[in-house]
């Protein structure tokens, strides 16, 4: 059966506590140096949209759409970026990863995607720079726009530091 958009939405809510536990656990003991999480939830909107660009990658449902739960670590150093990918992909059990910080895309965008087995929703891990999510985040609507034609307002992301 394939889940309604407001099932997936609060089975990603009642899962996202679980994980940032899970990520902040594993930092705050393997790390041990400042960083920042950011947890969203995609909006009806933005499921349906990403559902529509990835229709056959998503096998005909909308709960396959890889992100519908997404998490944001970001740190100081570029450098420590691979050291934080590692103790996601060794404790959080990431069945995939693309490597966008060796091989960044064309726009210069620099991160690792994590994406996790085994979770009630689809579940991304972003690790990234502070400086690469500063600009992520001021080049978003431009993303979009020329991405989609058009842009979202997703004001569902919570941010916190350690």
């Amino acid at each position: 059966m394939n889940p309604s958009i407001y099932e997936l939405r609060v089975k990603a809510e009642l899962h996202l506590v679980k994980i940032e536990e899970e990520i902040r656990e594993l930092l705050n003991r393997e790390y041990g140096k400042p960083y920042e999480l950011e947890c969203r939830i995609k909006t009806e909107e933005s499921l349906l949209r990403k559902y529509n660009e990835f229709s056959e990658l998503c096998k005909e449902q909308v709960s396959n759409v890889p992100d519908i739960l997404g998490f944001r670590i970001s740190v100081v150093s570029q450098e420590d970026c691979p050291l934080i990918a590692e103790l996601v992909v060794n404790n959080l059990k990431s069945k995939d990863v693309i490597d966008y910080f060796n091989s960044p895309k064309e726009t210069g965008f620099k991160a690792y995607l994590c994406y996790l087995e085994n979770q009630p929703v689809t579940t991304e891990i972003q690790i990234m720079s502070q400086a690469m999510r500063d600009w992520t985040n001021l080049t978003h609507k431009e993303h979009e726009i020329r991405k989609y034609g058009y842009t979202l307002n997703d004001n569902e992301t919570k941010q916190s530091k350690k």
